[in-house]
């Protein structure tokens, strides 16, 4: 075999091996999409109903079997799949079910594409609006193959950095219209790339019915600053007709729903004003409570974000297709208001999504580069945060006989680092049976931590049954033993002495007293031995 076939051979290999690393992250993607599936209930995890809105929803999506969050408000994703249920907004109760009406049934295309696949059947409306997220993603994976080819470590980077990244994320894991209104662009800006610039307007008309701040993009269409006013007239053209298909459905929406009174103006401010606050309490938090992965992930996503928005303010590449349809994005930073940026994750990511794409598109290839790549990429982490299973139930009962269920008091169960667990402000209570004919004795073992130092206490019935310490960090108990009468029910209460607290990072909640991974198990009746 000759040297330039051996080189071939070697080269083929290794394309070989990097197809399969592609391959490999979709599998990985696709099998923790897999674990948001819940039996009877489909993919309807991922749209984020909150039990403080579901009453207050469309007679069609409370009759149809759908997850519910606890104790939650839930996410944005609700409304839309709504609108899905309802896409001509007939039905007369989208007028209270939706907090915004006209900004929310603007934003059409999905919830149409959701209804069209799901046939009108509500349920699979909602199965196909939760997954439609999904199937974006798959679609980003081919698509940036024209950018990103698997052929080396640095397409690899950039691929896998925008798949996982935290917008991409957030937006599959809350059903949300940012990755579908991304992908479309993506469409557009690659139809420019290749001279298909009619079929960029297209592409670009359906991004902004999915989600308006898509014509911000139509600069890409703009491939030359025009000269004459032929030119003018032209460019001109293309954009309305970009936004013509937006502003018809836009005349049905006011029709539909009255005047307009909030259009989401509110979510504009000051120049860098969001994000200065966005930075502010990030360090606040940190200062408070310590670099927690909230903290610590929010810091890196929020860097990662700003080295993206300094790249492609202070890199001008006018000729460039992605730089055209991603630097409105940047100027657009600038205005966002805090709603935007609050909270744990925030919005940001995903509002902000454009940024990341043509980041990775357009950072030079090189070592020298690298730096600066993985900078911009920071928000990697808190993507993958966002995709990790689903909290299960904190609680585990490893006896048949007696019956033990989460009470009141609870906040809904968190999970990490391969533990499960529950806040409760003041108190959290467990209920529990025996129906057998003969007394039960039990423990409970577990970890606690609290928002100060202090005690556990836990309470049988109201009277203090058993102690022990509490602090800021995790300690593991044992509780003493419990017995529970034949056919008796009782409710066991575990609390914290000390005062509740506010946890930071936009968290509302009063927080007193965490358990994690809590068990109840047989034991020997007290005095009986080990």
């Amino acid at each position: 075999m000759s040297t330039r076939e051996q080189q071939q051979s070697v080269n083929s290999s290794e394309r070989w091996a990097w197809r399969v690393l592609y391959l490999a992250c979709v599998a990985a993607f696709l099998f923790a999409f897999s674990r948001f599936h819940v039996p009877e209930l489909g993919f309807t995890r991922l749209i984020s109903v909150g039990d403080r809105v579901a009453p207050a929803t469309v007679p069609a999506l409370r009759a149809t079997p759908h997850y519910v969050h606890e104790d939650s408000f839930g996410y944005d994703g609700t409304y839309y799949a709504q609108i899905a249920l309802h896409p001509l907004l007939r039905e007369p109760t989208l007028d209270v079910a939706l907090d915004n009406p006209h900004y929310r049934a603007r934003r059409v295309l999905v919830p149409w594409l959701a209804w069209l696949t799901g046939a009108g059947e509500p349920w699979w409306v909602l199965q196909a609006y939760a997954v439609m997220n999904g199937v974006c993603w798959l679609g980003f994976a081919w698509l940036l193959l024209a950018w990103f080819p698997a052929d080396g470590w640095q397409n690899f980077l950039r691929w896998a950095g925008f798949l996982f990244s935290a917008g991409v994320c957030l937006s599959v894991r809350h059903a949300l219209l940012d990755a579908p209104a991304l992908l479309l662009t993506a469409l557009a800006v690659r139809a420019v790339e290749c001279g298909w610039s009619r079929r960029g307007v297209i592409w670009l008309a359906l991004a902004a019915l999915t989600k308006e701040t898509s014509v911000l993009s139509a600069a890409v269409l703009v491939e030359a600053w025009p000269q004459r006013l032929r030119q003018w007239v032209s460019v001109a053209m293309r954009g309305l007709w970009v936004v013509v298909p937006l502003a018809l459905w836009m005349l049905y929406v006011a029709h539909r729903f009255g005047p307009v009174g909030d259009a989401g103006d509110g979510n504009f401010s000051w120049p860098l004003a969001g994000l200065v606050g966005k930075g502010v309490e990030l360090v606040q938090g940190a200062r408070a409570y310590g670099l927690r992965p909230p903290e610590i992930l929010g810091l890196a996503a929020l860097l990662g974000t700003v080295v993206q928005f300094l790249f492609l303010a202070l890199w001008w590449q006018p000729r460039s297709a992605w730089w055209r349809a991603a630097v409105p994005f940047a100027v657009l930073l600038m205005f966002v208001s805090q709603p935007v940026w609050e909270g744990f994750p925030g919005a940001y990511p995903r509002v902000l999504l454009p940024l990341a794409l043509a980041f990775n598109v357009l950072v030079p290839r090189g070592v020298r580069w690298l730096p600066l790549l993985l900078a911009g990429n920071l928000g990697l982490p808190l993507g993958l945060s966002q995709l990790a299973s689903p909290p299960g139930e904190f609680l585990r009962v490893e006896t048949a006989t007696v019956h033990v269920v989460r009470g009141d008091g609870w906040y809904p169960a968190e999970a990490g680092e391969g533990r499960t667990w529950r806040w409760t402000a003041a108190a959290g209570t467990l209920r529990v049976e025996n129906p057998s004919d003969r007394a039960v004795t039990v423990r409970i073992r577990g970890e606690a931590r609290g928002m100060g130092q202090g005690a556990l206490v836990l309470r049988v019935e109201g009277v203090e049954h058993w102690r022990g310490d509490l602090g800021v960090k995790r300690v593991p108990f044992v509780t003493s033993v419990l017995t529970v009468e034949a056919g008796a029910r009782a409710t066991w209460e575990f609390a914290a002495t000390s005062p509740p607290r506010l946890p930071g990072m936009g968290d509302a909640r009063q927080l007193s007293l965490a358990l994690y991974d809590l068990v109840v198990e047989p034991a020997p009746p007290a005095g009986g031995g080990p």
